[in-house]
């Protein structure tokens, strides 16, 4: 009977998993088990690994960006001569009320299309000097001053080019015939300092 008994438990042992294997209904549960046990190994590796090394990555794969980028896709220069503007330069040039003693701090004049007839400042008493920035007209070329000294006891007037919106090299005079009275010869389409020293300082 035992036999017997076996044989029928082992039977019926065999039916149940085989009708198990047929009813999805039967296999959900196990499935679910399996799937919950998975989340949980992939989660608990997730947390393991911690976040990703920088260690080993090039220069062109880190954040290397210019902090001086001003979002343009171009670097701001610290320092750099003002720039002049677009703007055409009027033809009397009239001090704005405030020191310009360093090209830093130059007054912007626009674009020269002619010869100023009349050129106005203070001479910043910390520097002795006084400077303009300007553009020159592409067939502007010709540039000269003849200053009113009122005040300022002027003892020099200079052009130096500002190519790249620094100082650069003075441009010799063709011409000197006082302190305050010169003449150059420009490149159209430039940009150009305009130095007036004194000093003692004071108003021309």
């Amino acid at each position: 009977m035992m036999c017997r008994n076996s044989g029928t438990n082992y039977d019926n042992e065999n039916h149940y998993q085989l009708w198990c294997t047929m009813n999805p209904k039967c296999l959900a549960p196990s499935l679910l088990v399996l799937v919950s046990m998975g989340i949980g190994c992939a989660e608990e590796s997730d947390v393991k690994s911690g976040p990703p090394s920088l260690e080993g990555l090039s220069d062109t794969e880190l954040d290397t960006a210019d902090p001086s980028d001003d979002g343009s896709g171009c670097a701001t220069e610290m320092g750099s001569i003002p720039d002049p503007g677009d703007e055409y330069a009027p033809m009397r040039w009239y001090t704005d009320g405030a020191y310009h003693g360093t090209p830093e701090t130059a007054q912007t004049m626009g674009v020269v299309l002619d010869v100023p007839d009349y050129i106005q400042g203070g001479i910043d008493p910390g520097t002795g000097n006084y400077y303009f920035v300007f553009r020159t007209f592409e067939d502007q070329t010709e540039f000269y001053v003849n200053l009113f000294d009122k005040t300022s006891n002027i003892d020099a007037v200079r052009i130096f080019d500002a190519t790249g919106l620094e100082k650069g090299e003075e441009v010799e005079p063709t011409s000197v015939s006082s302190a305050v009275s010169a003449e150059w010869e420009l490149k159209g389409d430039n940009l150009y300092l305009l130095n007036v020293s004194s000093p003692t300082g004071g108003f021309f």
